[in-house]
C-alpha cells in the first residue's frame, strides 16, 4: 500500500495562539478531501485501484492518504528500464504470447521501464493554493 502523508505549514497564516484549536484539524480534513480528489483525478488510469485513494488517519498535525495499489509509486516516479537474465538456465523461455513468440529462447531481454507520470505532484500543485480557504472556511465554521 501507497501512502501520502499531508502536513500543514501553518506559518504563512499566522500566530496559531490567535487561531483556535479546532479550527487547525478542520482545516486539515478539508485540505485532505481535496487531496484525495486530486490523487483520483490525476492517476493515470480511468478505473482500478490506482483510482481507489482513501484518507486512512487525521491528527491534529498530519493527514494519512493511502492507494491500495502497491504499484502507484511506480506510475507516479517511473521506473528504469532494466534487463532480464536467466538465473537457473541458460537462457529465457517463453510459452505464451508475451515476448513475440511462444517457445522463444534468449541470453537475456530489455525489460523497458515506466515513464513517470508525475501525478502526486500534480496533485499538491491542485491543492497549495486552496490551503488558505480551507483555513478560512475552518475558521468561520469554529467562531461561527
Amino acid at each position: 500500500m501507497v501512502e501520502i502523508t499531508l502536513e500543514m505549514d501553518t506559518t504563512p497564516i499566522g500566530k496559531l495562539a490567535d487561531m483556535p484549536k479546532a479550527a487547525i484539524p478542520k482545516a486539515l480534513n478539508y485540505a485532505a478531501q481535496d487531496m484525495t480528489l486530486f490523487l483520483m483525478v490525476n492517476s493515470p488510469v480511468d478505473h482500478g485501484l490506482l483510482k481507489q485513494w482513501f484518507i486512512d488517519s487525521i491528527d491534529d498535525e498530519e493527514a494519512h492518504i493511502k492507494s491500495p495499489a502497491n504499484y502507484a509509486i511506480y506510475q507516479d516516479q517511473g521506473t528504469k528500464a532494466h534487463w532480464i537474465e536467466p538465473v537457473n538456465t541458460k537462457a529465457l523461455h517463453w510459452t505464451g504470447r508475451g515476448f513475440g513468440r511462444g517457445g522463444a529462447f534468449s541470453k537475456g531481454h530489455m525489460v523497458s521501464g515506466i515513464e513517470g507520470k508525475h501525478f502526486v505532484e500534480k496533485s499538491f500543485e491542485l491543492l497549495r493554493p486552496r490551503v488558505g480557504f480551507h483555513f478560512s472556511r475552518a475558521l468561520e465554521e469554529v467562531q461561527g
